[in-house]
């Protein structure tokens, strides 16, 4: 469940500028993963501390945003997990943090409705 002590940051494009194991880059502010961005907002305090922590209902959360796709990075290695909650026609695709935010960079300057929750 999306955590009441979120901070967010709202933000024209929050393009990934770099990342590293435990954070990311935007406009120059380091945020600690995990984090969710969309394309106007960056949220802290959102997700559960541990990827392993993350469960459907967290992923029933973020479908609430509707976005047209939720990008789920899982670290430096790739992991699957159960995402079988999704009924709404909304994508789902896991993969490394990395991969994550390099498809987030494209996905926004195509101004898409793109969502990506990064551990």
């Amino acid at each position: 469940m999306i955590q009441m002590s979120q901070t967010t940051f709202t933000l024209d494009k929050p393009y990934v500028q770099s990342y590293s194991d435990d954070s990311l880059i935007i406009d120059g502010k380091e945020f600690y993963f995990p984090v969710i961005l969309t394309p106007r907002k960056v949220m802290t305090g959102a997700l559960p501390k541990k990827l392993e922590e993350f469960y459907p209902n967290n992923i029933a959360e973020l479908l609430r945003m509707n976005p047209e796709l939720i990008l789920i990075g899982t670290g430096k290695k790739h992991r699957l997990m159960d995402t079988n909650v999704n009924r709404t026609g909304i994508g789902i695709d896991m993969m490394t943090t990395g991969a994550a935010c390099r498809i987030f960079n494209v996905m926004i300057e195509e101004s898409r409705d793109v969502l990506a929750a990064l551990y």
